[in-house]
């Protein structure tokens, strides 16, 4: 087997999330070979929910992906910076556009595009969308939008959502053709969304068998698409705790689901062996995301990772 990437999610929300989090998180990750700092997206979260999500509180406080993002291009020098997911029908397509191309150039050429159609239906309603059975399609239109103005020389769009052109849009995003995409979400027209747009598959948390059952078929939806030959990172968010009470775990105890708000908790061999068998089913890139306490905590079990685990695995 090869050695897995690792991303580390930086707490930019959640009972925990601070600037001072953000801030040593990241610094952590710069030193300690992480591929990328992510971070994710809930700008408007209801206060009365009327969907099923196990922990509301997952989301709050929120500290906006863009402007956190480009505080760390500047505090950080290698890492690259992604957010999954950013949700396509919350943002007005050329404003993330040209975020993220400003975003790219900033950060010389580090950023990572995460994109999706979202799942909440009332934070998308307050964000103005309120054609939810469509925002699959809206998605893949944004999507083709944001290539045209990133790769175009005056670009130009006649779509459902967006028209405009010929323009003149600069500047273009640093990498070329254009930062890579890393798709979210587990579904059938996720797995199509990735084999057309896709660099990266990015997911919340799948079983193994679910892994082994979809990745041949988006391998089969690129080969179709001419692209059979194409690097792609199946990243997922790899939910961990170390510690109870500042206290060491010493017996695995797994609660996970497919949803946040779960994780696999034990000692760091409990771990090791758990990454070797989501790398046999084809995980490349897990986005750590630690469970504390507090802030103390959390850089404690960072800590513990970076020192006893990655190293076996990374």
């Amino acid at each position: 087997m090869g050695k897995l990437k690792f991303g580390l999610f930086i707490g930019n929300s959640g009972p925990l999330a601070s600037p001072e989090l953000i801030r040593d998180m990241a610094d952590q990750a710069d030193r300690n070979g992480y591929d990328g700092v992510w971070t994710n997206e809930h700008v408007m979260p209801a206060h009365t929910i009327d969907y099923e999500w196990p922990n509301k509180g997952h989301y709050i406080p929120h500290y906006g992906v863009q402007s956190t993002l480009a505080y760390l291009a500047a505090r950080t020098k290698r890492v690259r910076l992604g957010c999954s997911v950013q949700v396509l029908p919350y943002h007005q397509t050329f404003e993330l556009a040209k975020a993220i191309a400003t975003l790219d150039q900033l950060s010389d050429g580090r950023a990572i595009v995460g994109a999706a159609p979202g799942w909440n239906r009332q934070e998308m309603e307050y964000l103005g969308f309120r054609d939810f059975a469509e925002r699959g399609k809206f998605a893949d239109e944004a999507l083709e939008v944001m290539i045209a103005l990133w790769t175009q020389a005056t670009p130009s769009y006649e779509g459902r959502w967006h028209r405009f052109g010929p323009t003149d849009w600069e500047p273009k995003p640093r990498q070329k053709p254009h930062p890579p995409i890393w798709i979210g979400g587990e579904s059938v027209p996720a797995i199509r969304r990735a084999a057309r747009f896709g660099s990266g598959l990015i997911l919340s948390h799948m079983p193994v068998d679910w892994l082994e059952t979809h990745l041949p078929k988006l391998r089969a939806e690129m080969a179709a698409r001419g692209r059979a030959d194409e690097p792609l990172e199946v990243g997922f968010y790899y939910n961990v705790k170390l510690l109870r009470d500042g206290r060491r775990i010493d017996r695995p105890l797994d609660s996970r689901k497919s949803s946040a708000g779960y994780w696999l908790e034990g000692p760091a061999e409990t771990f090791v062996e758990d990454l070797r068998r989501w790398e046999a089913a084809g995980i490349t890139y897990p986005v750590v995301r630690i469970y504390g306490q507090s802030h103390d905590d959390v850089l404690a079990q960072l800590r513990i990772f970076d020192e006893e685990i990655k190293p076996h695995v990374a």
